[in-house]
């Protein structure tokens, strides 16, 4: 999946990344707290399943109460343009891989 097809950072916007190529049930479920790296609420991203299996995850917009799951599909993404995201919660379905950049 090409990362062209989503919004990316113009220079020098400051951005939270996360990767996992081998995310499985040892390491899931991930809680990612972009808003300790942004100092605040990211309001732009996106997050890409770039494995072969199937993953869930959930927004905060407060840190502590989630939304409910979404699924991601392999080799697909979804945009989170206008999404005010404190963490997102990502759980493993089916051993996979996930990378997730907010801003």
């Amino acid at each position: 999946m090409s990362l062209d097809s989503y919004n990316q950072p113009t220079p020098f916007t400051k951005t939270f990344s996360s990767f996992n190529n081998t995310f499985g049930v040892v390491t899931s479920p991930v809680t990612l707290n972009a808003n300790n790296t942004l100092g605040q609420n990211s309001v732009d991203g996106y997050i890409v399943n770039n494995g072969k299996g199937r993953l869930t995850y959930q927004i905060s917009n407060d840190g502590s109460s989630f939304d409910d799951s979404i699924n991601l599909e392999p080799s697909t993404g979804h945009n989170l343009t206008g999404i005010s995201i404190d963490s997102i919660k990502i759980t493993w379905v089916v051993d996979t891989g996930y990378e997730v950049v907010l801003w």
